[in-house]
């Protein structure tokens, strides 16, 4: 039986192997009616909100709240190991305002893309943490997290803080933080941010308010003491 081509999946706007196999792969098992490849531009962006707004999925806050706040955020991208082409195609295409490597990039490589970059030290096979930093000396910043070498993050595990490196650039904490041990974390590490998934979750993927909102109040909590 001929496999059912699904509207808008070809021709592709990208050459990148890996996403062209996700992506047909991901059609092949939710048969949708059509696919929708996104280019990350800001007419895309206003086309696709006002659908969400005209179907109900998004409600309209104020535009004077949202336009003094839209410049407060920065927007990134997540690398790991990716071919130079794919990065210039993603810096091409989506404008990040920074770059975030999680792979074995060198500081050379890393930095030779026109965003800044954010490095992320995979603290469970790095045994000299502040050694790896240096090699990365144009980096703005560090993300500490608990995965090995060649993983993506996201394993919900912890690390010995202890091991946090003093580093002069900010620091993000991830790996295995929820309600009940961040301030611990803060304390320990100080960092100036903290990253949370899984520990603010009542299954995979499925974030719960309360878990949120304790979450929260702890990091206010934290960030008070250190003032003190």
């Amino acid at each position: 039986m001929s496999q059912r081509i699904v509207p808008g999946l070809e021709p592709a706007p990208t050459k990148h192997a890996k996403l062209l196999q996700w992506v047909r792969e991901i059609a092949a098992l939710t048969e949708p009616d059509r696919v929708r490849w996104c280019d990350g531009s800001e007419a895309e962006v206003r086309e696709l909100t006002a659908k969400l707004l005209r179907d109900g999925e998004l409600k309209a806050l104020n535009p004077e709240f949202f336009n003094a706040r839209r410049n407060a955020f920065n927007y990134y991208f997540r690398l790991g190991n990716d071919a130079p082409s794919w990065i210039e195609e993603v810096i091409a295409g989506a404008q990040p305002d920074l770059l975030q490597f999680h792979g074995a990039e060198t500081g050379p490589f890393a930095a030779s893309f026109s965003r800044p970059y954010v490095k992320v030290v995979p603290m469970a096979s790095v045994d000299d943490a502040v050694a790896y930093v240096s090699l990365h000396p144009a980096a703005c910043g560090f993300v500490l997290d608990s995965h090995a070498l060649g993983a993506l993050g996201g394993s919900g595990e912890t690390f010995d803080w202890k091991r946090a490196p003093r580093m002069g650039k900010p620091t993000i904490l991830a790996g295995g933080l929820d309600p009940a041990n961040v301030a611990q974390a803060i304390a320990l590490v100080r960092p100036y941010a903290v990253d949370v998934s899984s520990g603010i979750e009542t299954a995979s993927g499925i974030k719960e308010s309360g878990k949120m909102r304790r979450f929260v109040e702890a990091v206010r909590t934290a960030d008070a003491n250190l003032l003190k």
